[in-house]
Parts: C-alpha cells; sequence; structure tokens
C-alpha cells in the first residue's frame, strides 16, 4: 500500500510539473503575440481607410453606449480631422439605429506620445519610456458622467484581461 501512495504521489509531481510547463509555455506565446500588436509594424493609425473605418465603428459602438444627446470625442491631436470625419459618418449611422440626433465635439487631447512610469503592459522598457498611441478615441456622455475608452491600447488591455481570465480562471484575478 505504501509504494502504491508513493507511486501515485510521483505520477501526480509529474503530470503537475508537465502543466505548468505547458501554462507557462502558453503564457510566453501570448506575451509575444501582445507584445507584437502593441508595437506592430504598421499602426492601425497609419492604415488609411482601414483605421478610418475602425474609428466610425468604436465611435457608433461608443454613441449607443452613451446614448445622449450631447457627446465629447477625445483624440490623438493628429487625429482630430479623421475623427470629425468618422464621427460625423457615425452620428447617420446612429440617427438611422435610434431615430434621433446627436451633437459631438472633437477634442484633441490624447497626446500621441506619451512617457509611461514602469508599464509593462504598455512599453518593453520598464524604466521611463515613450509609448506612441496606436490611436481611438474616449467618448464623454454631455453631463460628464459616463467615460467610454474605445483606445486601441484600452481595447488590448481588456483582451489581455479576458485571455489571462480564460487562461488562469477567476482565482488569478
Amino acid at each position: 500500500m505504501c509504494v502504491c501512495v508513493a507511486s501515485n504521489s510521483a505520477q501526480s509531481t509529474i503530470t503537475n510539473k508537465s502543466r505548468l510547463k505547458l501554462l507557462h509555455k502558453r503564457e510566453e506565446i501570448l506575451q509575444q503575440i501582445f507584445s507584437a500588436l502593441r508595437e506592430p509594424p504598421t499602426p492601425l493609425c497609419e492604415m488609411g481607410s482601414k483605421y478610418d473605418d475602425f474609428l466610425e465603428g468604436v465611435i457608433v459602438e461608443g454613441f449607443l453606449h452613451v446614448m445622449e444627446p450631447t457627446v465629447a470625442i477625445h483624440c490623438r491631436k493628429s487625429d482630430v480631422e479623421n475623427v470629425n470625419t468618422a464621427a460625423a459618418q457615425a452620428s447617420k449611422t446612429y440617427q438611422d439605429l435610434r431615430g434621433v440626433g446627436i451633437t459631438f465635439e472633437v477634442i484633441g487631447s490624447i497626446a500621441d506620445e506619451w512617457y509611461a512610469l514602469v508599464s509593462k503592459m504598455l512599453c518593453r522598457d520598464p524604466k521611463y519610456s515613450i509609448c506612441r498611441s496606436q490611436g481611438g478615441v474616449k467618448i464623454v456622455s454631455g453631463n460628464g458622467r459616463i467615460t467610454l475608452d474605445n483606445t486601441f491600447e484600452e481595447r488590448l488591455r481588456l483582451l489581455e484581461d479576458k485571455v489571462g481570465f480564460f487562461t488562469y480562471g477567476s482565482e488569478c484575478c
């Protein structure tokens, strides 16, 4: 009986070590994928019409989530013109979907680059780093009580959280 318990214990140890190696390898691969997404060869904001379509989609989504008659759309300073165009199209789509209009103001308040402190999620360098925003918008309701962050970085962070949850289960967070 003692030999059987020892054998089962050894087998369990081997199985657990294998699981840990597999989880570690999976984590490495996911980190490589997210790292590549954070610093793509061609950033989303430089993809022309694809970026414009992305902006229009996230703005319509934001309008539908906020559902206020007036909103402020915060974007990168370099995107103000693109966001104005995308928001005009998005407001027409919103009008078609909801039957009511929406007014918006575009504000170039998101820096194209910013300094991050010890931010492994956003930058490879664990010290002060310059991070380049990939684009997107933040939509704030007219009364300022609701803010919807639809920036590329925030969407990527949410995806990382979701993948981490499915990888490790609810006890992770």
